[in-house]
């Protein structure tokens, strides 16, 4: 008991001190339990991205757990410059890069060639005012569980702010089908007022 209460604390303190440190303010609007994570875009994992800008991610409880009904379950949203909205060849594009560098499937394929790159399909849903609604897939290599291919199902949402020159999209995903109640929660996370104007 004494080594759990010890673990919960040092990660709470990291957390914590990482949320203290960030030059970056809150995009999405979740509930208490979950946690959340700043990165500076282009990320670390996946420097060829050609963006400029930050990304929030945020974790339910039980996102890690492989005994969890919401395993791999989270959400993240991008804040980054773009001229024009980022289009669904671009948005593929980058989640591939993105996987492929989290995962890292390069390194992985060396040891077993059976591993493949990143899949992912973008299907367009809807276009509302400067906004842009997709659904699709995401096909690639879990490193930190299963060390298995996997298939993430995909709600995305891209805003884009003219005046600003900014493109705003929050990405969810999960492996459970997108009838499923996991999906409530992650629909539930959505953007904070004001996204078109906050600055780093």
């Amino acid at each position: 008991m004494k080594q759990l209460i010890t673990t919960l604390v040092l990660l709470a303190t990291t957390v914590t001190f990482s949320q203290e440190a960030t030059p970056y303010p809150k995009l999405l609007n979740t509930p208490a339990d979950w946690k959340n994570e700043f990165f500076t875009i282009p990320l670390s994992f996946a420097q060829e991205l050609p963006l400029q800008g930050f990304e929030e991610a945020v974790f339910p409880p039980g996102w890690s757990d492989v005994e969890s009904e919401a395993l791999w379950s989270y959400a993240f949203a991008w804040h980054v410059s773009a001229q024009q909205p980022l289009s669904a060849l671009d948005l593929e594009a980058y989640l591939q890069q993105y996987f492929d560098g989290l995962m890292q499937v390069e390194l992985v394929q060396k040891e077993d060639p059976n591993v493949s790159p990143t899949n992912v399909l973008l299907l367009k849903q809807a276009t509302q005012n400067n906004s842009t609604h997709y659904i699709g897939k995401v096909k690639t290599y879990d490193r930190f569980r299963s060390q298995k291919m996997m298939t993430l199902h995909l709600e995305l949402e891209q805003y884009y702010c003219p005046k600003e020159k900014k493109s705003v999209t929050v990405f969810r995903f999960s492996p459970k089908e997108r009838h499923e109640t996991v999906w409530d929660m992650l629909r539930s996370v959505i953007l904070l007022d004001g996204y078109c104007t906050i600055e780093k």
